[in-house]
């Protein structure tokens, strides 16, 4: 094996591993915010939970797209290649910052006191 080979051959295996990890990563943080934070926060769950659940959609349609894109698009010119590279990087961009105003947004929710919660009607007898 040449040495150009021995990169290219370490260099995807390191992108498949650092992208299951990341994987794992947000599917942990999407557990605990359905268990841990529902359970102790019901009214301040829901918006980490919906972007806990578009980042790993994100993540998934992102690296994806950056794996199959390189392949679809060298075969019409590196042109082609790099205006695609420009795309999803746009588009990763503008994703990531809608992501960090759901996760501000989110934290804003749980960092605020628990809302009481209303009982209507006459209170039970004791």
């Amino acid at each position: 094996m040449s040495e150009g080979a021995f990169w290219q051959s370490l260099s995807r295996w390191s992108f498949g591993l650092s992208s299951l990890a990341t994987v794992a990563g947000e599917v942990a943080i999407l557990v605990a915010i359905t268990t841990i934070v529902r359970r102790h926060r019901p009214d301040a769950y829901r918006g980490l939970q919906l972007w806990a659940i578009l980042s790993l959609v994100l993540l998934v349609a992102l690296t994806g797209a950056r794996v199959v894109v390189p392949m679809v698009t060298t075969r019409d010119g590196m042109e082609s290649y790099f205006r695609s590279t420009v795309i999803l990087t746009i588009v990763g961009v503008a994703s990531h910052v809608v992501l960090v105003v759901l996760f501000i947004r989110g934290l804003t929710a749980l960092a605020q006191p628990p809302k009481p919660v209303a009982v209507e009607g006459a209170p039970p007898y004791r």
